[in-house]
């Protein structure tokens, strides 16, 4: 299974997010992005469609506990590919194809400080 290769990079300046599009080649993409935060597309898209990205925030609500978690996806060595980290701790979850369906993209790390 092969996945679609795309970044996005996040300005530190003005927090503006530039999207890698496939008629820009990668490498152009990156130099144009100088001093910004590169970040890489799981490959993975939320409930409504929507392309989860490294540093994205993920919402889901629980039926079991009734309760609505937050969780954040980043590179874990452990898993030695993408995970989510519960916000606010250090425990991690192996991304899952069944379960990601459940969840929503509502902002990344950059736009929620």
């Amino acid at each position: 299974m092969s996945r679609e290769i795309k970044f996005r990079a996040t300005s530190r300046v003005t927090s503006n997010i530039f999207y890698n599009y496939k008629s820009k080649p990668l490498w152009e993409f990156l130099r144009s992005v100088d001093g910004c935060l590169i970040e890489q597309f799981t490959g993975l898209k939320d409930k409504n469609g929507v392309d989860i990205y490294e540093g994205d925030v993920l919402s889901y609500y629980n039926i079991y506990s009734k309760k609505t978690y937050t969780q954040i996806v980043k590179w874990s060595k452990n898993f030695a590919s993408f995970a989510l980290f519960e916000e606010g701790s250090e425990w991690v979850k192996e991304f899952d194809w069944e379960a990601i369906r459940n969840k929503e993209v509502i902002g990344n790390i950059h736009e929620n400080k």
